[in-house]
């Protein structure tokens, strides 16, 4: 399903103003690896002020605030889930499936570590109100996710977006109804006022404009032309 003209933003930080609107001017690309080892994507917010808060808070970080507006059609086949910031929905939708887990425990599924090695995970054992899993290959420690109370149980979740995004992909290729069901949990997390998303398509996302923070408020910045792109890497984002 296609949703007519969206808005989204990234928030992240330029240690050169130029390098990153010429990044930009052949359209936003899926180029950074997510936090927790999520799959590649251009992580967006849909409100301005969360990419403006996201792309601040981390001053430590070197470089100036900078904010990215793209406007595009939704099309759920290009986008995917942020699976760290948005744990608690993804634990939920596991839950109200829960019966299909049953179906792969004993898989070793792909997933890619914090270091970006595909590594695979163990689905051990479901229990009521829960999963465990064996993320280390060789070692008997385990992780627990809880979709009895996902707020909870998604606490830390920037290291086990990955798990979460491999059990989500299983169950998805295992179920149609499963499927249908995440697309409509995306379709409501790219509409809905305070979410995080990821762009996967092939195609450049076209930018509407870039901001950049002063120090004091966000100026806009001029647009260059399309032409010949520096790739640059764009980090994941962390709701606070």
């Amino acid at each position: 399903m296609t949703l007519p003209c969206l808005s989204f933003y990234h928030g992240t930080r330029s240690t050169d103003i130029s390098a990153t609107l010429h990044s930009f001017a052949g359209g936003a690309k899926p180029t950074g690896r997510g936090q927790g080892g999520q799959k590649s994507g251009f992580y967006v917010f849909n409100t301005p002020q969360l990419a403006r808060h996201h792309a601040v808070k981390f001053m430590e970080q070197p470089g100036e605030p900078v904010m990215v507006c793209v406007e595009c059609d939704f099309d759920s086949k290009k986008w995917d889930i942020d699976y760290e910031a948005n744990a608690p929905h993804v634990m939920e939708l596991i839950g109200q499936h829960a019966s299909l887990l049953y179906s792969i425990v004993g898989d070793q599924l792909p997933y890619m570590d914090d270091t970006g090695a595909e590594q695979t995970f163990l689905v051990k054992r479901v229990f009521e109100g829960g999963v465990l899993v064996c993320p280390y290959p060789g070692r008997t420690a385990t992780r627990c996710y809880r979709y009895d109370s996902p707020k909870e149980s998604s606490e830390g979740m920037v290291r086990d977006a990955n798990i979460l995004q491999g059990i989500t992909d299983r169950l998805c290729a295992l179920s149609p109804e499963f499927a249908a069901a995440k697309v409509e949990l995306l379709q409501r997390l790219a509409t809905e006022s305070g979410h995080a998303i990821k762009y996967i398509g092939a195609e450049p996302l076209p930018v509407k404009s870039i901001e950049r923070f002063n120090g004091t408020e966000w100026k806009p910045l001029t647009m260059l032309p399309a032409g010949a792109a520096v790739t640059l890497t764009h980090a994941a984002m962390t709701k606070s």
